[in-house]
Order: C-alpha cells, then sequence, then structure tokens
C-alpha cells in the first residue's frame, strides 16, 4: 500500500530515463558546434560528389551524342532531287537556292532545328512552294522533296506561262512542267507576244475580279473553249465549241449578270444563233447586242 492507501501494481519496475540529443551528444564528448559542422561538411560533401556526378554524366551524354549524330557521314555534301519535284517544277534558281542553304550542314540539326527556317526563306523568293521533306540517302547526300501550291489560273504571253496566286505573286511555267497542268488558262492576243512578265498585268482587272469573272463563265457559257483577256482594257473574249466568239465588257454602266442575261436570251429567242461568228454583249447600252454572222 502506498501512504495514499493506493496499491501499486507495479512496484519492481524501473523508471525509464529520458535521453536527449542534447544530452547524448554531451555524454559522447562531442560539443554542440562541433557536431553541427561535422553534419554541414558531410552534407557539403555529398552534395559535391552529386554535382561532380552530373556533369560527368552530362559530359559522357554529350560525347555520346556527338560521336552518334555528327559524325562526318551526317555532313550534306550533296543534294538529290526527287523525280516527282523535278517533274512538278525543274527550275535551276530554287535548286541552287535550297542547295546553298544545305550544304556544310548536319543532316539531324537540319530535320530537327533548321528547315522551318530555311522553308521560309525560300518562300519569300518562290511563294509557291508549300512544304520540303528530307530523306538522309548514301554519301553525304540529301534527298529532297517538294511540294508545290497550284496557281489559281495561268496566264498566257506568247510562248511564256505563267501561274498566279495572287496579286503580286506569279511565276513562270516552264514548257513540260506538271505545275498549274490542269489549272484554268487565261490567254493573251498576239500583240502581247514580246511581253516577258505579268507586271502591271492586272491594272485594269484584278486577280479576284479574273477568279470571278472566271467562275460565272465556266457556269454561264459551258462550250467556252477559249478565254482570252484583252489587256489593257476590260474586255474578254470567250470562245466557244460551236466556233462563236463572246464579247464581254466589265464596264460600271452594265454589270456582268446582265451582259450574260442578254446572251440567255439570245440563245432561246433567237433560232439562227448558231449562224453567228461574234456577238458582243458589252459595248452598247443595256439594251442592244452587236452580232456578226459567219
Amino acid at each position: 500500500m502506498s501512504r495514499r492507501g493506493l496499491v501499486n501494481t507495479r512496484p519492481f519496475a524501473r523508471k525509464r530515463k529520458k535521453y536527449s540529443l542534447k544530452r547524448v551528444i554531451n555524454q559522447a564528448g562531442i560539443s554542440l558546434p562541433t557536431f553541427s559542422l561535422s553534419l554541414n561538411q558531410k552534407v557539403k560533401t555529398i552534395l559535391s560528389r552529386t554535382l561532380i556526378s552530373s556533369i560527368l554524366v552530362i559530359c559522357w551524354f554529350f560525347f555520346l551524342i556527338k560521336g552518334v549524330f555528327f559524325k562526318a557521314t551526317f555532313t550534306m555534301k550533296n543534294v538529290k532531287w526527287s523525280e516527282q519535284t523535278i517533274a512538278t517544277y525543274e527550275d535551276i534558281d530554287l535548286f541552287n537556292s535550297i542547295t546553298a542553304q544545305i550544304k556544310g550542314k548536319n543532316y539531324y540539326m537540319l530535320t530537327t532545328f533548321q528547315k522551318w527556317p530555311i522553308l521560309a526563306k525560300i518562300q519569300k523568293e518562290f511563294p509557291f512552294v508549300q512544304a520540303m521533306d528530307f530523306q538522309l540517302e548514301t554519301g553525304n547526300t540529301l534527298g529532297i522533296d517538294l511540294k508545290f501550291s497550284e496557281p489559281l489560273f495561268k496566264v498566257k504571253l506568247g510562248e511564256k506561262m505563267f501561274g498566279v496566286r495572287g496579286e503580286y505573286l506569279f511565276f513562270e511555267i516552264q514548257s513540260g512542267m506538271q505545275l498549274g497542268i490542269e489549272s484554268f488558262m487565261v490567254d493573251t492576243p498576239r500583240y502581247l507576244t514580246g511581253t516577258t512578265s505579268l507586271s502591271g498585268f492586272f491594272f485594269d482587272v484584278s486577280v479576284q475580279e479574273m477568279m470571278d469573272l472566271i467562275n460565272v463563265i465556266q457556269k454561264e457559257i459551258p462550250t467556252m473553249n477559249r478565254f482570252v483577256y484583252l489587256a489593257g482594257s476590260k474586255r474578254f473574249a470567250i470562245f466557244t465549241q460551236t466556233e462563236q466568239t463572246v464579247y464581254i465588257n466589265l464596264n460600271d454602266e452594265e454589270s456582268l449578270q446582265e451582259q450574260l442575261t442578254k446572251y440567255h436570251m439570245l440563245q432561246q429567242y433567237y433560232p439562227s444563233i448558231q449562224r453567228l461568228a461574234t456577238i458582243d454583249l458589252g459595248s452598247l447600252d443595256a439594251t442592244k447586242i452587236i452580232v456578226r454572222k459567219k
């Protein structure tokens, strides 16, 4: 029994001593400042070793990449153009411009980082180049395949042919090229045979107006087989499969639709229309047509 009359259930149990970190350090004969200094030194040693290991791994990885991806065999010295590229648009100026930016460069750098800047630079001079694909060939050779945007329409000036992509986006199409082979062709009179470019060609009629007219005429006069722009004016000559020539004038006095309405009325109410050689819809006022028999 205890003094208060309570029974001690564990009379022989020893009381546990509480130990603090400070007491353990003091019993070991180590002062606290010395212990902290020793701990900091160990942390610094571990961090230093980790940093050195990381640097060694990075260096090893760098030399591995350099040894694998930057071999001399991956330095491009020659260019090989795909057969499709040559058939579509074989232009020596375009090819030389691309080759000058390819030679001496690493294949993996080209395909990963340099391809798009090169394409953007090429498109400033050749805006109809749409895409550029690379393929590694043997003998330090880079295979290149170009994709081109089709012209909105073509313009024939004498013996020359030009593709039109916009108001100031023109490019010459040499004979035998497949680019624009199915595009609509705008022909011109013989007096423009000596013209060598489309500079000023769309002064009276814009590219958009030309496109709108082409779309309407193809629908309204399906027998058309030749479309001639009389450059220097707003007049057009449409040659049909029935050996007729229909003249249209994009003037401010009479709209295109009004002129085509007169043409359809002539087809409906004039039985001898097949005997007419020319039908001039826009040279006179809105109620008159000039015709000439064959």
